[in-house]
C-alpha cells in the first residue's frame, strides 16, 4: 500500500503532474512489485519562499533518519548526508 506524496514549486500542468504520475507507478510496479491499484500518489505545490520552512525542516532535517536521497541545493538549515553504500 504505498503512498508517494510529490512536494514541488507550483508551476507544473495538469498533463506534467499526470504523466510523472504514471511514470511513478510504473516504477514502482517494476521495481517493487506494487499493484497499480494499491498506489496512491498526491502533490503539494510549496512556493519557494515557503519551501524552508514547509519541506526541508519537516521532511528533511527533523527526519533525516527516514531521507534516502539528499538534495543538492543548499538551505537555510544544514541538509544531512545520506550513505547510500549499502
Amino acid at each position: 500500500m504505498p503512498h508517494v506524496m510529490i512536494k514541488m514549486y507550483p508551476g507544473r500542468n495538469m498533463e506534467q503532474k499526470r504523466e510523472l504520475a504514471i511514470r511513478i507507478v510504473q516504477a514502482m510496479e517494476e521495481t517493487i512489485g506494487a499493484r497499480p491499484e494499491s498506489i496512491s500518489l498526491s502533490f503539494e505545490e510549496v512556493k519557494p519562499e515557503d519551501w524552508d520552512e514547509r519541506v526541508v525542516k519537516p521532511d528533511i532535517v527533523d527526519r533525516k533518519e527516514l531521507l534516502f536521497m539528499a538534495p543538492g541545493y543548499s538551505s537555510k538549515y544544514e541538509i544531512p548526508k545520506v550513505d547510500t553504500s549499502m
